[in-house]
């Protein structure tokens, strides 16, 4: 098995209700205070973020996805992301650390996202909830985890006969 971390990498114009700092996309790397978003407006919106598509072939077994998030929030341990799989969104159950200190959090959204289609095509917004507690993210990305399949994987070596020559192939 392997791994594939899909970062942030555009922002619509969808949902605009949140302070902006930096350049966009502001969620693609952990770069905080440069670049991140927060709020502390009732039910305020930010989205519709994308996310990098996977290089992986279609053909590799996907055996998960995790939505991973890298925020702070003061008081109530509730932020709300959700997750778009080409047909409706759906809130992700991601719990933000209550402390008021950064931290990464994270979710199992295999659920949501259980083709490389779906993967391909995710979008995110994020929601506070009904409360006025400032909310900041700085971070966001999916950890895809799979198991390569298929012949001319680079991971597998393979004899290939070219114009008569033998050839080993492979990483």
């Amino acid at each position: 098995m392997a791994t594939e971390q899909l970062y942030v990498d555009g922002l619509g114009t969808e949902r605009t209700d949140w302070t902006r700092v930096g350049t966009t996309p502001y969620l693609d790397a952990q770069d905080q205070p440069s670049h991140y978003v927060h709020t502390a407006v009732k039910k305020a919106e930010i989205g519709d973020f994308t996310f990098a598509d996977t290089a992986r072939p279609h053909t590799d077994t996907l055996n998960s996805v995790t939505l991973y998030a890298y925020s702070r929030k003061i008081g109530p341990p509730t932020l709300d992301f959700y997750l778009w799989d080409g047909t409706g969104w759906t809130d992700t159950g991601l719990a933000c650390d209550v402390d008021g200190l950064w931290s990464w959090e994270s979710v199992n959204v295999s659920a949501i996202l259980d083709t490389w289609a779906k993967v391909d095509g995710a979008k995110l917004y994020i929601k506070q909830p009904n409360d006025e507690d400032q909310s900041e993210v700085d971070a966001v990305y999916l950890l895809i985890d799979y198991t390569a399949t298929g012949v001319g994987h680079p991971y597998i070596s393979r004899v290939q006969n070219v114009s008569g020559m033998r050839t080993v192939g492979g990483w």
